[in-house]
């Protein structure tokens, strides 16, 4: 049994180091490259508004992912109806979102942040309902095949962003990412774990997992301030360009740390 559960968490920190180091390696080739053929502002534009759906993107989840996985007494039912939540709430999320672009532009006086801020409104969605269906890869353990849809989607949509750069997109080049990879994750995951559209919120089900998923909810939403309202502060008193700067430093500066605890969480988890 030891040797099993050993073998078992080789070989997922083996495949999810391979995911995540394969794709850092593709995201700062491809970093660098839309570096020089896009401006500081077009990247801190982006980054206000991935800010704003960050925030929005907590509610996507609510500690659900965690919960489904540490719970082993969920039915193939019980984990329908929790997608079926989840669908709900991006549905509501995706409109909420879209409906306050227009104070998100007024209030950094940034009419850019419209068009940007309602197109990364569809990344809600994706987010939200691929949530069941793509943590029930994690369930299953399977890692192998998470690693392969990792470096594949990042290969996709990298040299899509370059293209659209090269094309002239201009800031728009950083939607790509976001958008295509949550659709992508989204339907690979659905093709592989099929959920059945059924008329209900999936209350009952989602009672099973809320005393453990509410506690991950609330670390996200602490979390989410710390990382992020440096960010706010930036945008709205110093500006885009010396936002886009700090964004992308900060975000080199935290990459060993964040890209060591990745490997190993989610396969103890």
């Amino acid at each position: 049994m030891m040797a099993n559960i050993k073998q078992q968490m080789l070989s997922g920190v083996f495949y999810t180091a391979i995911a995540k180091y394969s794709g850092l390696v593709i995201s700062l080739v491809v970093m660098a490259i839309l570096a020089r053929l896009l401006c500081p502002d077009d990247f801190g534009t982006v980054a206000i508004a991935t800010v704003f759906i960050n925030f929005f993107s907590i509610f996507t989840n609510i500690g659900i992912s965690s919960a489904i996985v540490q719970n082993k007494e969920l039915t193939s039912l019980d984990i329908n109806r929790i997608y079926m939540f989840t669908v709900w709430i991006g549905i509501i999320l995706s409109a909420l979102f879209f409906s306050s672009t227009g104070f998100i532009a007024n209030y950094y006086q940034d009419n850019r942040l419209l068009p940007i801020c309602q197109l990364l409104s569809v990344n809600l969605f994706f987010a939200s309902a691929g949530t069941v269906p793509n943590t029930l890869f994690f369930k299953d353990k399977d890692f192998k095949f998470i690693a392969w849809r990792t470096f594949i989607i990042q290969i996709l949509v990298g040299a899509l962003a370059i293209v659209a750069a090269l094309m002239g997109a201009g800031l728009y080049t950083l939607l790509i990412q976001p958008i295509l990879s949550s659709a992508l994750i989204y339907f690979i995951s659905l093709r592989k774990y099929p959920q059945k559209l059924l008329w209900t919120w999936g209350i009952d089900s989602l009672k099973k997992i809320w005393a453990y998923s509410m506690y991950q909810f609330l670390f996200s939403v602490m979390s989410y301030f710390i990382r992020n309202l440096d960010k706010m502060l930036i945008g709205k008193y110093i500006g885009m360009a010396p936002l886009g700067y700090y964004e992308k430093s900060y975000r080199l500066m935290s990459l060993p740390i964040q890209n060591i605890t990745y490997v190993i969480t989610p396969v103890l988890h």
